[in-house]
């Protein structure tokens, strides 16, 4: 049978529910005051992301010399509201993936397609705390699907396989939706900002003509995070990239490419190690 839009909210509780810190943070992004005092709070009850937030303090004022911090506000102070932000948004996203029992490569993936979008976007004059949580959460439909209908899904990527053929159209055709449009139905459900919906539901298959800058940002983070195998994956290849994604960046795109590439691979390296 089908699977049927219906269907997709219903089974939402088949999923850990979603991360409120990240919708607030979103909403707080035009008031840098209500935003320190969101994180604050949120620190003071969540051990594991204070934790991560020292880590990464620490592991910069090694490089400085410096005496290590051993309290949050200070490492808040030191890292930065942005740098928090994406610390906090980055491992509520992943712990919700790993949460719903997904495999290491699905979450390493999400993580290296957020932090590449956030750096497009600073290309593209997008914003950058809607590119990361757009470039996180890009695969939610996939993670659904492979919650919700196991068993369907995997005949969905032998298929897939077998005849060498899109992931969307192998998903249409065996289970009636793809994870596309699943992800566009969460990413409503979650109250999303608009153009972060937009990403997720069009970032693989971009209509012709210009296109919205998040989904360009989403498009090509996801293009260049298969290129540059991150992380590696034995059947990872470039399908599809879209010529007028690039016109998002500007004319110099291709000055700007190499220093952006090597940025993506440290901070995928880097803040793998963190967030595990």
């Amino acid at each position: 049978m089908p699977i049927q839009a219906s269907e997709v909210v219903a089974r939402l509780q088949a999923l850990p529910a979603f991360p409120a810190i990240v919708t607030r943070i979103l909403e707080t992004l035009n008031d840098e005051r209500a935003a320190l005092e969101l994180l604050e709070q949120h620190l003071q009850s969540d051990p594991v992301i204070s934790a991560r937030i020292l880590s990464a303090a620490n592991r910069l004022i090694r490089h400085s010399g410096r005496e290590p911090v051993g309290d949050v506000h200070t490492a808040v102070s030191y890292l930065g509201l942005n740098r928090v932000h994406d610390v906090v948004v980055s491992t509520s996203l992943l712990d919700f993936a790993q949460n719903s029992h997904c495999a290491s490569v699905f979450w390493e993936r999400s993580l290296a397609v957020g932090l590449c979008a956030q750096e497009l976007a600073g290309l593209a004059g997008e914003n950058p705390d809607h590119a990361l949580v757009a470039g996180l959460l890009h695969g939610v439909g996939i993670l659904w699907l492979h919650v919700c209908h196991p068993h369907e899904y995997q005949q969905v990527l032998i298929e897939r396989q077998l005849h060498d053929s899109d992931l969307a159209q192998a998903e249409r055709a065996l289970l009636g939706i793809d994870h596309l449009e699943i992800g566009r139905l969460l990413a409503e459900h979650w109250d999303l900002p608009s153009d972060i919906v937009q990403a997720i539901a069009g970032y693989r298959t971009p209509a012709h003509g210009a296109l919205p800058p998040l989904v360009a940002v989403v498009h090509l983070a996801t293009v260049i995070c298969s290129g540059l195998d991150l992380p590696f994956q034995p059947d990872s290849e470039v399908r599809h990239l879209a010529p007028q994604a690039l016109r998002a960046l500007g004319e110099d795109w291709e000055d700007k490419m190499p220093d952006l590439l090597g940025r993506v691979e440290v901070r995928f390296a880097q803040s793998r190690t963190l967030l595990k």
